[in-house]
């Protein structure tokens, strides 16, 4: 199995499978940079997610929405950000880690 395709497939699977194309990458991947890249995205859709759920539920009061809503705008930004960062940085054949969640990996 070759990095650069895969690298490229797992972190464009932000934009239409996010869940089901690292855990096929986990199962499947017989490189070890293959495996920890495709844990660094589930990890980094997960998080994600939960900020997602945090800020929505901050979003339902007025006091909340005051720190909800533009929570909410940033990790938009970031989850649309940071995958395309890494697919440019994967077709360059370069490495590139997601922030925080690629220490809980190594």
């Amino acid at each position: 199995m070759d990095r650069k395709p895969s690298a490229i497939l797992i972190h464009a699977s932000a934009f239409f499978a996010p869940f089901i194309v690292p855990i096929i990458f986990i199962l499947i991947a017989t490189e070890r940079g293959v495996k920890d890249l495709a844990i660094e995205g589930m990890l980094f859709h997960v998080i994600m997610g939960i900020g997602f759920t945090i800020s929505s539920f901050l979003t339902a009061t007025i006091i909340g929405a005051i720190i909800g809503i533009p929570l909410f705008i940033a990790l938009g930004i970031v989850y649309i950000v940071y995958p395309i960062k890494g697919i440019i940085r994967a077709v360059n054949d370069e490495e590139f880690h997601y922030p925080v969640v690629s220490q809980w990996v190594r």
